[in-house]
């Protein structure tokens, strides 16, 4: 029973977090007694990662009042006010500047060393000023070395649950090919239920061709969804025309060969076909796609590379006929 293995493949997963706290501790009772939703490490962890989400949404909302409190000069204020206050603008274009950083912004570093002795004359004042941002760029560090190494657990645990549910699904394929193997026997042996027989390996077939083609299609969304993600975060426009057309090594091109290589061009046209299908079909997504900001967002950067790649196989099409 497919439920009974997952059911199993998320004892299993406990139990392996169970021994990881228990070998961390060196308490060999946390093997027996071990759960997820009382875990302080845990639970301390989800919630900063999920107060980084918060700070960065507020950030991006904020930006646009961020960046003209940076560049408007406080007034009406003493000497020393006016720096404290320009001091708290500064944090924040910090903060932005290092969790959400944007082109268009053309913020940088000198930009904010500008901004930050801008307004203070006397040499102490300054001092005091660029002790206090020194201050909050170690601190600033110390919380991003936290978060990556938050990150760095959750994937790990990430990566440790899905290697056991991988475990699960083999398992569960295993058997169902045993299974397989013993009807198409007994088809050989009794001619009777051999129609019968005939037509459910017929409809499992079928059943496995699609798992095939979805997996595929998966798997090719995820590649294209991967470089869009990377290419939205670097900021470096991805050279589809250039890496597709050839004019760019096969060992230097970030895209997947599939797409790069001319003999695979009938199969990539296929593959971008129901990638564009699966594009249209956006209109009848579930509504929590509506809602959810990220998801739209990457949804639509792999749409965008979706659309530029084939634009640019169909152009090498043409030019090979």
């Amino acid at each position: 029973n497919f439920r009974v293995l997952l059911a199993a493949a998320d004892d299993d997963i406990r139990l392996h977090r169970a021994r990881l706290q228990a070998a961390k501790q060196n308490d060999l009772s946390l093997i027996r007694k071990y759960q997820l939703e009382t875990d302080n490490n845990w639970l301390a962890r989800q919630q900063r990662l999920n107060e980084r989400e918060l700070l960065l949404s507020k950030l991006d909302k904020e930006r646009k009042m961020i960046l003209q409190d940076l560049m408007t000069p406080p007034t009406g204020l003493t000497a020393e006010e006016k720096a404290q206050v320009q001091l708290a603008r500064w944090q924040r274009a910090l903060e932005l500047y290092v969790y959400s950083p944007q082109e268009q912004d053309k913020l940088g570093m000198l930009e904010l060393l500008e901004q930050l002795s801008e307004g203070v004359a006397e040499e102490n004042k300054l001092s005091s000023v660029l002790e206090q941002a020194s201050s909050m760029c170690e601190t600033l560090v110390d919380v991003t070395q936290q978060i990556v190494q938050d990150a760095t657990e959750q994937m790990t645990e990430a990566e440790d649950a899905y290697q056991v549910r991988l475990e699960a699904h083999e398992l569960f394929a295993r058997n169902a090919l045993a299974r397989t193997e013993e009807i198409q026997n007994q088809f050989r042996i009794n001619g009777r239920a051999a129609l019968q027989i005939g037509n459910q390996l017929e409809f499992a077939e079928r059943k496995r061709q699609r798992c095939e083609t979805a997996s595929f299609l998966i798997r090719r969304w995820w590649l294209l969804e991967s470089l869009a993600e990377q290419e939205a975060l670097s900021g470096e426009p991805l050279k589809v025309q250039e890496e597709v057309r050839g004019a760019i090594p096969l060992t230097s091109c970030r895209m997947d060969p599939l797409f790069t290589k001319p003999e695979n061009s009938l199969e990539a046209s296929r593959a971008l076909r129901q990638l564009r299908q699966v594009v249209r079909s956006r209109g009848n997504a579930s509504a929590d796609m509506a809602t959810d900001a990220t998801s739209k967002r990457r949804f639509d950067l792999t749409a965008d590379l979706i659309r530029r790649t084939s634009e640019a196989l169909e152009q090498r099409l043409l030019n090979s006929f």
